[in-house]
C-alpha cells in the first residue's frame, strides 16, 4: 500500500507518462526518432526555468497551492491543446506547454 498522499499519486502519473512518452508524441509530429528525441530537450530546460522561478516567487510570497494548481490548470490546457489541435507547430509549442505546467508542481510539492 502507498503512504503518498492521495493528491501525489496522480500528479506523479501524469509527470511520469510524460517523462516516458514525451518522445512518441513529438514523434506522431512527423519528425524522426532522432530529432524528437533533440526536440523534447529544450522543452525540459523551458520547465527548469519555470519551476525555479516560481519557485522563487512562491517561497517568498509563502504561498505554493495557488502555483501548483495553476501549473497543472496550464498542464491540462497543454494535454487538450496537444490532444485536439491539428498543426504540428501548434502542438510542438503545447509540448512547452504541457511539460513547464506539470513539471512546476514536482519541486514545489
Amino acid at each position: 500500500m502507498s503512504t503518498a498522499p492521495p493528491t501525489i499519486i496522480p500528479h506523479e502519473a501524469e509527470l511520469y507518462s510524460l517523462s516516458v512518452f514525451l518522445t512518441a508524441i513529438i514523434k506522431d509530429m512527423g519528425y524522426t526518432s532522432i530529432a524528437a528525441q533533440g526536440l523534447g530537450a529544450p522543452a525540459w530546460m523551458t520547465a527548469y526555468v519555470v519551476a525555479v522561478a516560481c519557485g522563487y516567487f512562491s517561497d517568498r510570497w509563502s504561498v505554493r497551492g495557488w502555483f501548483i494548481a495553476g501549473g497543472q490548470l496550464v498542464g491540462a490546457v497543454g494535454y487538450l491543446i496537444i490532444a485536439f489541435a491539428g498543426p504540428a507547430s501548434v502542438r510542438y509549442f503545447a509540448v512547452y506547454i504541457t511539460v513547464s505546467g506539470v513539471y512546476l508542481a514536482q519541486p514545489l510539492m
